[in-house]
């Protein structure tokens, strides 16, 4: 196994530790006092305008008839000129294939609500008048599968003494009844329900049946429930927050009512759950508070909730004590012909991970890639950096970090793309340090020396 002095190992293999603690922090966010008190709204991030989206919700009084955009520093409420009326305990998911946000059932002040689905399209509430629909309820789980670009919806109540089973699919026309031949989980209500994009599945948790509350853990894919065996979970309960953390890998679960309200945190890495100890105070013991997450500022935002008839009038942000980041600099050599460098699948380099660097071709392809790897993008030899490398013989190309350790890339079949594996070892001394990477490739694109240069990349290592 080869080293790059004090950053990562490199090759196939890796020394890997079990996960590090305290890793993540909870802190209050003043910002957030205008949508509180508030418990029993539903919230999503709407990342084509780069807001949170924050709906309905019960104040200690009364319903809500309320729409809420947050930008990450300030809560603005809307008035557009159509609304769902007064609503809690609604559904709400983001609809990523027709940009908008849907909505459906819940309570308000007559009880049930009726069986209406609503779209939020960034600007104006939307009834919609579909075929098919799920019969009215409140406290569904509801939550969108990108693959198969659907809005699912499952479970929920209809009033005392009903809770509900069934499985609904959203198409942005009409809800279709999906046929559940196989096992599934029993009716429920404030079941906690989210996309895991790391899996590729759809997570629900636990929730309130006729009888208990429950633990039990299911995944939803290719339209079918399959119940998962974790080896820990957290204790039967209903009214969890839950937010997929995309950035981490993870899924949040946060508080809930197990005949006592919690303010622990758990998060599901696809084959687990896992208690965590956050660094300083969590949040008050609470349930019903709305969770999602925001891409865009890599946090997991807690708004609101109850325990009790006590009102939590606050609002937290949850993040990585040390994030990751592997940002992209410079230019190699000037386009067309230069190869572009980057992690694959949108990865991060977090401790403990295995990483694929992936070369991509411009034009022509790939001959014989080579990956170099630094400790710095300052200066290399005395020289500062970047360095212009006219006087190699590669005009307008730039020498953007100083190379250490030459790494063969591997290329696929067609010779457009190139990889190397990349294992970050699991040691909290490595948090916060920084790698640099450069890829270089023998191209009659590249310069007068036949060698064409890729973009940097640094690389910061963070603790999940």
């Amino acid at each position: 196994m080869l080293f790059l002095p004090r950053l990562v190992a490199l090759g196939g293999a890796a020394l890997l530790f079990s996960p590090l603690a305290a890793q993540i922090r909870w802190q209050p966010d003043p910002g957030s006092v205008p949508v509180v008190p508030r418990t029993d709204a539903r919230m999503v991030h709407d990342p084509a305008r780069d807001v949170l989206l924050l709906t309905g919700g019960w104040n200690g009084t009364q319903d809500l008839d309320q729409t809420w955009t947050f930008d990450g520093s300030a809560w603005t409420q809307l008035q557009p000129a159509h609304s769902p009326g007064t609503h809690s305990s609604h559904g709400l998911a983001w609809d990523a294939a027709r940009g908008q946000a849907v909505l459906f059932g819940g309570w308000d002040a007559g009880g049930l609500r009726p069986a209406e689905t609503w779209e939020w399209d960034g600007q104006d509430w939307r009834q919609r008048r579909p075929a098919q629909s799920p019969p009215a309820r409140a406290s569904a789980a509801m939550a969108y599968d990108p693959l198969r670009q659907r809005v699912v919806l499952f479970g929920g109540t209809c009033g005392n003494g009903c809770a509900l089973g069934d499985t609904w699919e959203w198409d942005g026309n009409d809800w279709r009844l999906v046929p559940t031949p196989g096992p599934g989980p029993v009716a429920r209500y404030s079941a906690a329900f989210a996309w895991d994009a790391a899996r590729g599945q759809l997570l629900l948790f636990g929730g309130r049946t006729l009888s208990a509350r429950v633990a039990d853990t299911w995944a939803y894919d290719h339209g079918g429930w399959r119940q998962l065996a974790p080896a820990h979970a957290p204790s039967p309960r209903s009214a969890a927050g839950l937010a997929a953390d995309t950035s981490r890998g993870r899924l949040v679960l946060f508080g809930g009512y197990d005949g006592s309200y919690r303010n622990d945190t758990w998060e599901w890495d696809g084959s687990d759950w896992l208690l965590r100890q956050p660094v300083g105070s969590p949040p008050a013991p609470r349930a019903f508070a709305v969770m999602a997450y925001d891409a865009a500022r890599a946090t997991t935002w807690l708004v609101g909730g109850a325990a009790g008839p006590t009102m939590q009038r606050d609002a937290w942000r949850l993040g990585a004590v040390q994030p990751a980041a592997a940002d992209p600099f410079g230019s190699g050599c000037p386009n067309p012909g230069a190869p572009t460098l980057r992690l694959a699948d949108d990865a991060l380099p977090w401790l403990g991970d295995r990483l694929t660097v992936e070369l991509l071709a411009a034009s022509p392809a790939l001959l014989r890639p080579v990956l170099w790897l630094g400790e710095t993008d300052q200066g290399w030899h005395g020289l500062r950096l970047p360095l212009d490398l006219v006087g190699f013989g590669l005009p307008g190309c730039t020498l953007l970090v100083a190379p250490r350790v030459p790494e063969a890339m591997t290329p696929d079949g067609s010779r457009t793309r190139a990889t190397f594996a990349l294992s970050v070892p699991n040691s909290p001394a490595l948090l916060g340090s920084r790698a640099f990477l450069q890829a270089s490739d023998l191209s009659n694109a590249g310069g007068t020396a036949g060698l064409a240069l890729s973009n940097g990349l640094a690389l910061t290592l963070g603790g999940r």
